[in-house]
């Protein structure tokens, strides 16, 4: 069956429309099942929900359905499982028009209580800091039955969940604005004399213009129908014994959410974890596999290792080691009183310990304390004088050992609770140094800059991953204005030139009664698309390993497409200057001081993936299914069907330019901080687009933009910027 797929549309609610070019026929369309639920497993059927068809859990003890219609909750990092960034439920601002611009603005403001002992401002400063910033993504729970409310469902408040990087967990009651809690939890107290931990503002730890941390992972809520006694919270935060210490201790904590009491601790140190080298990122992912198993999935990465490519590393931190990791612990629930005890399951360190035979064999004898500043004989920026260099950025490898951070998102999961996770820049090797590719996860000796796979069964223990995806052809390289032979490097390029891969969370492609398929995207502006499980199809599925010009995509029964350029450089505006990855006159990589238009974060609605690279404006993909007997294939239209503001960016539409351009980014030097989609419930949702995004020049003051995403106009229909 031959379909036309419906034209997409991009209104800047505000003001205007714009309008992407027309959109590709596909073979079939496929039904998209984004069901919003906050975290997989138990109960939820084999094959994604349909549109519209939410999962019991979300029926849960705190989220019921009130007339027929399922509350907004927002109880994980990215709204859901999948990392989409949907919130299928919430109706009221999915239909945001421009008619409803006049009437929208503040509504609440929520004020943290004032502090008398905020942590002091680090040399060459004085004095103390006078803001709580909060980094972690806000949670929304409603119908909770509040300890101190009389009350009963579904009239019990509704709660905004709070964390910052003080350290102190709080709850506000959005009908008063008041705190639902007698006292925010301070979880600094699982220090003895315990604050939050003061950083330097240059990874010493970890964490770039981080003042201090505390709270900096998006906590994940359980609320799921008969295992948790009361709706509970989990938090990851750091903490240290003084102001002038370095010795940093990573904490699991459960919160009861109605009385705000704490239910268990946990000390995150396993066998091998440097706490004091580690930064956790990334949100936390709740699974349910079984019955009697809440599972609690926690990622770490970049650390005092951060510190090399600048130098020494800081006092107390000699080896300037860091591994990615993803944790496992495990909670078990006591009813009364309600309380939780966590139990350490297993983890993967991404990057440890010492081989000779490894391929590429750039990573031979690489380990945790001192690694290769290239191939041999080349030299490196630390040995060398321009121009007889090759620009290598050679303490990337040593420093960047594969974290797992992916921008803040969370590890993603689908219906059946596997797990999916990504690496940044660090050393992907194998074993068996004479082959040339890497098809057997067991092979694996580092797993930096790759994506993973750990199956729910026998509780998703995830000491090594049962598949996964490594790309071997890093196609920016292969310029003449970079490196005189990058192909001495492959495949460390990402590696070298400190160009994350797995920048973004996996992002799952929820099909229905198909198979997943998982988006990743990287600081080089490209987007991959990796199949990820079979999903109840009966098809095999790989995610394609580690093959030669990442052939592994395009093989088998379920295929995808080779990894393509999402964002629009890397050519400057203007110039024809390569802008990623590098300079022949030896400087690293930026151009004209402006860094690769990376991608942090893509959104996925009705299958469209929406991004917005750095310097740039929003962006989206249409995908398109091609099922066949025994096959199938989703891949996406490598041209944008929404790009309001096109490269070489002259001669811009008046919305793309200005102060305040309705569209900024192009000739801004903006960056998205967010994106988020409401969408309504039902096989033909509609949605909006809201972003947070900082303007430079208006001191980095953050902008909502909202967007309107229209596929109701029929293929072939156009319409130019300005029309409705």
């Amino acid at each position: 069956m031959k379909e036309d797929f419906a034209k997409f549309t991009l209104h800047f609610v505000c003001v205007l429309l714009v309008v992407a070019s027309n959109a590709a026929a596909q073979t079939s369309a496929p039904t998209v099942a984004d069901d919003g639920a906050p975290y997989g497993g138990l109960s939820l059927p084999v094959a994604a929900a349909a549109p519209g068809a939410l999962p019991a859990e979300n029926a849960g003890q705190a989220c019921p359905v009130v007339g027929g219609v399922t509350p907004p909750c927002v109880l994980t990092g990215q709204y859901n499982r999948y990392r989409t960034s949907v919130n299928a439920n919430e109706t009221g601002l999915a239909n945001f028009t421009s008619g409803d611009a006049s009437s929208f603005g503040l509504t609440a403001f929520y004020q943290f209580p004032g502090h008398t002992n905020w942590p002091p401002i680090p040399s060459p400063g004085s004095g103390n800091y006078n803001f709580e910033p909060v980094v972690a993504q806000p949670l929304y729970i409603t119908n909770l039955a509040v300890t101190g409310v009389n009350c009963t469902s579904p009239n019990c408040p509704n709660i905004l969940l709070v964390a910052s990087l003080y350290d102190l967990v709080y709850a506000f009651n959005t009908s008063t604005g008041a705190e639902a809690w007698t006292n925010p939890v301070n979880l600094a107290a699982d220090c003895t004399t315990g604050v939050p931990f003061v950083n330097n503002f240059s990874h010493n730890p970890g964490g770039t213009n981080l003042p201090y941390y505390g709270v900096v992972a998006t906590p994940v809520i359980d609320i799921y129908p008969g295992i948790p006694p009361v709706p509970t919270a989990f938090v990851v935060s750091a903490c240290v014994s003084s102001y002038a210490s370095d010795n940093i201790q990573w904490n699991l904590d459960a919160i009861n959410l109605e009385s705000g009491a704490k239910m268990g601790s946990a000390i995150i140190n396993p066998s091998g974890f440097n706490s004091s080298y580690e930064l956790s990122r990334a949100s936390l992912l709740l699974t349910h596999p079984t019955s009697t198993t809440t599972d609690i999935y926690i990622a770490f990465g970049t650390g005092a290792g951060e510190t090399q490519a600048a130098g020494t590393c800081p006092a107390g931190f000699p080896s300037c080691a860091y591994s990615g990791w993803l944790l496992l612990y495990s909670a078990t629930y006591t009813s009364t009183p309600p309380s939780v005890s966590f139990g350490f399951v297993s983890g993967l360190a991404t990057s440890g310990g010492t081989n000779s035979l490894v391929f590429p064999t750039v990573y031979t004898g690489f380990n945790t304390i001192g690694a290769p500043k290239g191939p041999s004989g080349l030299g490196s920026t630390e040995t060398c004088v321009a121009p007889n260099c090759v620009w290598d950025q050679g303490d990337n490898w040593s420093v960047s050992q594969g974290g797992i951070w992916m921008s803040s998102g969370g590890p993603s999961s689908t219906a059946s609770a596997s797990v999916y996770a990504a690496s940044a820049n660090g050393p992907f090797a194998c074993t068996s140094p004479s082959d040339s590719q890497c098809l057997i996860p067991g092979n694996v000796v580092y797993w930096g800059e790759s994506a993973m796979k750990f199956p729910a069964a026998n509780l998703s223990y995830p000491t090594t991953p049962t598949d996964f995806f490594a790309p071997s052809y890093q196609r920016y390289t292969l310029n003449s204005d970079g490196d005189p032979d990058p192909s001495l490097y492959q495949t460390g390029e990402l590696s070298r030139l400190d160009l994350d891969f797995g920048s973004t969370p996996p992002v799952i492609v929820p099909l229905a009664s198909a198979p997943e398929f998982a988006l990743i995207g990287d600081k080089s502006g490209y987007m991959y698309v990796v199949p990820a499980e079979a999903n109840g199809s009966g098809l095999t599925v790989s995610m394609g390993q580690f093959q030669n010009d990442d052939a592994g995509l395009g093989n088998g029964a379920v295929t995808t497409q080779p990894p393509f350029q999402a964002s629009q450089l890397p050519i400057w505006p203007n110039t024809g200057n390569l802008v990623c990855p590098l300079n022949s006159d030896g400087s690293p990589w930026t151009n004209n001081n402006v860094s690769c238009d990376e991608i942090h974060e893509i959104a996925f609605f009705n299958n469209l993936a929406f991004v917005w690279p750095l310097n740039e404006s929003v962006e989206a993909f249409q995908g398109t299914a091609t099922p066949g007997t025994g096959t199938y294939r989703y891949r996406f239209d490598t041209t944008a069907v929404i790009n309001p503001c096109p490269a070489p960016f002259t001669g811009l539409p008046t919305e793309c330019t200005g102060v305040h351009p309705q569209f900024p980014g192009a000739n801004a030097g903006g960056m998205v901080g967010a994106m988020a989609i409401a969408s309504t419930p039902g096989p033909d949702p509609t949605g909006t687009l809201w972003a947070i995004t900082p303007e430079p020049g208006e001191g980095g003051w953050g902008w909502l933009y909202a967007y309107a995403i229209d596929s109701t106009l029929p293929v072939g229909q156009r319409h130019g910027p300005g029309e409705l």
